[in-house]
């Protein structure tokens, strides 16, 4: 039951007043509750009483929040969807589990998994027909132990994750930095699922290569680098090359250069906003 328990030892010198209370999720209260506790001194030559309050306020266990972003990718050859989540942090013995949700194309839902860790994990979806035009929607909820749930921010659905390319970033400034490096800034990244930047090198004449040169954290948008660089990556919806820089989980990111200002004696092209 969700009641309080308090029990007085009394003793010469001093006195202890016991609370034991093994609160619920139905202890949780906005109200603060006040315990008046009244010590009394059967003292010689005098008696003396003394008064103190005591106030308690139970609160909200932490809820369990699922992870702002979720990759979704189809294996043509299986014709399974993947769905998988890199660690998520959880609040210790508050954590219950979070839910594997998919919402079909016809609008009903369905729970696909219950996961009971917060490492990272994949889900394989086998049961998906046509999912580039058949919209299947894919999140995490997450559930604490009195049950509050948490739905993610975005969700994650086949039709958009798998037909459109992601949305371009502008390629800001690649200045020549005295002669020796070249200073490379470009526009974050507005992609919830969006993994990291990817930068491609061409030598003047050259051609693209598959590989890129460096590969920079989402958090960062610029990079220093003793060539001059431009990207290129293939359009994963057509196949067809498009100019980018960086990659998503499932999506590539554009690059969508400014106009050259100068060109450097070593072959560097410098550009600016």
């Amino acid at each position: 039951a969700d009641t309080a328990k308090l029990t007085l030892i009394p003793g010469i010198g001093s006195a202890t007043l016991k609370l034991d209370w093994k609160t619920i999720c139905s202890s949780f209260s906005k109200d603060t509750a006040e315990i008046l506790v009244m010590v009394m001194d059967r003292g010689c030559p005098k008696a003396d009483t003394t008064y103190a309050r005591i106030k308690l306020l139970v609160t909200e266990p932490p809820k369990v929040i699922p992870p702002d972003a979720i990759c979704v990718s189809f294996d043509r050859q299986t014709s399974k969807m993947s769905i998988s989540w890199n660690n998520i942090a959880t609040p210790g013995s508050f954590f219950k589990y979070f839910l594997l949700r998919r919402t079909n194309p016809d609008g009903s839902i369905k729970i696909l998994d219950t996961i009971r860790s917060g490492a990272a994990g994949v889900y394989v979806d086998g049961n998906v027909v046509n999912p580039r035009q058949n919209n299947y929607c894919y999140e995490l909820i997450g559930v604490n132990i009195c049950d509050v749930q948490v739905f993610a921010k975005n969700i994650f659905c086949t039709v958009t994750e798998l037909n459109t390319p992601i949305a371009g970033v502008p390629l800001y400034t690649t200045t020549i930095v005295n002669d020796r490096y070249a200073e490379i800034r470009w526009g974050k990244s507005k992609e919830p699922d969006f993994k990291e930047y990817e930068l491609y090198r061409v030598p003047r004449g050259g051609k693209f290569g598959n590989v890129p040169f460096a590969t920079t954290s989402p958090l960062k948008e610029w990079i220093t680098w003793i060539r001059g660089t431009t990207a290129k990556k293939p359009d994963r919806a057509t196949g067809n090359p498009q100019r980018v820089m960086g990659g998503g989980s499932t999506r590539h990111r554009r690059l969508l250069p400014l106009p050259a200002r100068r060109r450097a004696s070593n072959g560097l092209v410098s550009t600016s906003q």
